[in-house]
């Protein structure tokens, strides 16, 4: 089976035009074809949070960014973790989107439930309040992370333009469930993850870099 095209996070042109695409040297997921797009690109960019899997790794996933942006992480999560289970295993979870309600929300309490017995996952700001913004903000319909709308794999990644972000969301999801994500490979021993491999292959693949520009993709050709 052919490999999917790769296609720049700038000008939109795929590895089928331009057979030389690099990724980003620090994200490790964002796709260019010059050095021209990566710096046309890169005041977006570059409000990205690196290293994303080592932070989900030390927990710190959710630390450090805008009050907004963490709600929409967590609702994109659960979202996330929500149609894997009706993908995979065809489970319709109750009064949710997928059964005819008009939101998730019922569902989305109960992962944050789990979400807050797990020490350390929630920023250090996060309080009762917070929950009830964040739930507020998905209920609201205006927002993409809306818990009244079902989401999809290839929705996740046209809107975030991060090929990755569906298995950040897995990742994030496994954390507080503290099993597999639906259509994962099988739970290991009692305390371990299933996902840890891949999440250490993602972490080996994630690079540094300092300063305000861009870390120029490696053995880009100029």
């Amino acid at each position: 089976m052919a490999s999917e095209f790769r296609t720049c996070a700038s000008c939109k042109k795929t590895s089928a035009e331009v057979p030389n695409m690099k990724r980003c040297a620090k994200c490790q997921s964002t796709d260019y074809c010059s050095r021209d797009c990566q710096k046309a690109d890169w005041k977006t960019h570059k409000k990205h949070v690196p290293n994303p899997f080592t932070r989900l790794d030390d927990n710190t996933y959710l630390y450090d960014r805008p009050e907004k942006d963490v709600y929409k992480l967590l609702i994109d999560a659960f979202r996330m973790h929500q149609a894997d289970g009706f993908t995979f295993e065809g489970r319709r979870e109750p009064n949710s989107v997928y059964t005819g309600a008009a939101s998730s929300l019922p569902g989305f309490q109960a992962f944050m439930n789990v979400l807050s017995s797990r020490p350390g996952l929630l920023p250090p700001w996060w309080n009762t309040e917070k929950q009830k913004e964040c739930e507020e903000f998905g209920e609201s319909g205006a927002n993409w992370s809306s818990l009244k709308k079902q989401v999809t794999k290839a929705d996740v990644i046209e809107h975030y333009g991060e090929p990755k972000m569906p298995m950040q969301l897995r990742m994030f999801a496994e954390e507080v469930y503290q099993r597999p994500p639906p259509g994962g490979p099988p739970p290991g021993p009692p305390g371990s993850s299933s996902g840890r491999g891949m999440r250490a292959l993602m972490m080996a693949m994630e690079g540094g870099g300092g300063g305000d520009g861009p870390p120029f993709m490696s053995m880009m050709g100029l």
